[in-house]
């Protein structure tokens, strides 16, 4: 079953579960990665060479960082994350993509059960800070 995006989380409702220390493990490393920076639609990419992973334990999946992509909104009114938290949208909003081990490339791990991992996080600016986004 396809995975829905975007999704509007509520931390009142929210249930009590995993910790994400217990649930993701990072082994990105300390060194530099080669990476390939390009505009894409108007939101810069980040593509990786795959070697840093991410641990998903109620998986039990290792998975490969493939990119980083940033959405971004230019106003208050147009706000740039596709996610929700307590009915609020975020100035902006990283997506860390990663591919299953499992799969050789994206395009095979592309609908398959746990074939990707999308980690998003949320971010917000300080009013002193918006002029820097908004001049993209």
């Amino acid at each position: 079953e396809r995975q829905r995006s975007p999704v509007a989380l509520d931390t009142v409702i929210a249930e009590e579960g995993w910790s994400v220390r217990d649930a993701l493990h990072f082994e990105y490393g300390r060194q530099p990665a080669a990476i390939d920076c390009r505009d894409h639609h108007g939101h810069w990419e980040v593509r990786m060479n795959g070697q840093q992973k991410l641990h998903i334990a109620y998986l039990n999946e290792t998975f490969a960082l493939q990119q980083f992509h940033m959405h971004w909104g230019d106003t208050v009114d147009n706000p740039g994350s596709e996610h929700v938290l307590n009915g609020r949208r975020s100035t902006a909003e990283i997506h860390f993509v990663h591919r299953n081990m499992r799969y050789a490339t994206v395009k095979e791990a592309l609908g398959k059960p746990a074939g990707i991992a999308v980690l998003g996080v949320l971010v917000d600016t300080l009013d002193d800070n918006r002029e820097v986004i908004d001049r993209r």
